[in-house]
């Protein structure tokens, strides 16, 4: 459960998706502010709220001497925590930050009418300068490339996982060889085989636990006259893998990817973590088989090895 406790009454109403304490104290006397919102603090854990969230508003509206700074203080303090995050932002409202300083729609903060408001007028954009101005404590900036990055490497899955290519894309060629080159175990396609599925199948039954892709996809020069073979038969591959307890599947390229949802009757899923930009898992409801659909330029080259796990 989050707990927000808002500076103002639209505010309030603004991030009421939660448990909110709708306040008056933007522009109150600062000890005031600071006194209301400690006691709006000591009612949210009996609602059983885990996480706190001071709601401010998306224009950073204060003075020099409060009131965000101090009452993110008092809050930290009687939290008894070292590290708050300050995110004045909201970017269905055109309110974003740009290393560290704020902006309206296109404009900085400065140079909005902002800048002659009554009460707080806003004179600086810089939000590091702003809040270092109300607050003793050391105000830092984190760039969003590096919060993109995350804290940690996510962990590998243990569960085993097989891939389908079927993409004559140069990004999966890419990630296909990748893969190849980090000694996965493969297993190509090829047109002529009458009994592709049933070979492909026997080949994957004798290998070890581990990842296997299945392949078909191909560099120009080397493209037979039947382009469509692994849109016929991957949708029984992937029937196959499934009846053999395979329930985390990565399917490179549109039309492979539709005939294994066909195959599969995949009908309604959840979309969970996104790998890459326009790549997230998806788990079918149903079943509960974890699917990573990916068009066929989508994904860094690495991204076969990474999540079959393989090294």
């Amino acid at each position: 459960m989050i707990g927000v406790i808002a500076d103002d009454v639209t505010g309030a109403t603004d991030v009421a998706a939660a448990i909110v304490v709708g306040l008056k104290t933007r522009t109150a006397n600062v000890d005031d502010a600071v006194a209301l919102s400690l006691r709006a603090l000591e009612s949210l854990p009996e609602c059983e709220v885990s996480r706190f969230y001071f709601k401010y508003c998306s224009t950073f509206d204060s003075t020099p001497v409060g009131n965000i700074g101090p009452i993110t203080d008092a809050l930290a303090d009687a939290l008894d925590t070292t590290l708050v995050v300050t995110t004045p932002s909201a970017p269905r409202h055109r309110r974003t930050v740009y290393q560290g300083h704020l902006f309206v729609g296109d404009t900085p903060l400065a140079e909005t009418h902002m800048v002659d408001h009554p009460l707080t007028p806003m004179t600086d954009s810089s939000v590091l300068r702003l809040l270092r101005a109300q607050t003793p404590h050391t105000v830092s900036h984190i760039a969003h490339e590096v919060v993109a990055q995350g804290e940690t490497a996510p962990p590998r899955s243990t569960i085993r996982t097989a891939i389908t290519a079927g993409s004559c894309s140069q990004r999966t060629l890419e990630q296909i060889d990748h893969y190849a080159a980090a000694g996965g175990a493969s297993y190509r396609i090829c047109a002529s085989e009458h009994t592709v599925v049933a070979d492909a199948l026997g080949w994957f039954d004798d290998l070890p636990n581990g990842p296997a892709l299945f392949f078909s996809s191909q560099r120009p020069a080397e493209r037979g006259s039947d382009p469509d073979v692994y849109e016929r038969v991957a949708g029984q591959l992937a029937s196959g893998l499934a009846e053999r307890g395979i329930r985390r599947l990565i399917v490179a390229g549109g039309e492979t990817s539709g005939a294994v949802i066909d195959h599969l009757d995949v009908r309604i899923c959840t979309i969970e973590e996104e790998e890459a930009p326009g790549v997230p898992w998806i788990r079918n409801v149903e079943s509960g088989t974890s699917l990573l659909l990916k068009s066929g330029n989508f994904g860094p080259p690495d991204l076969f090895t990474k999540e079959a796990g393989w090294t």
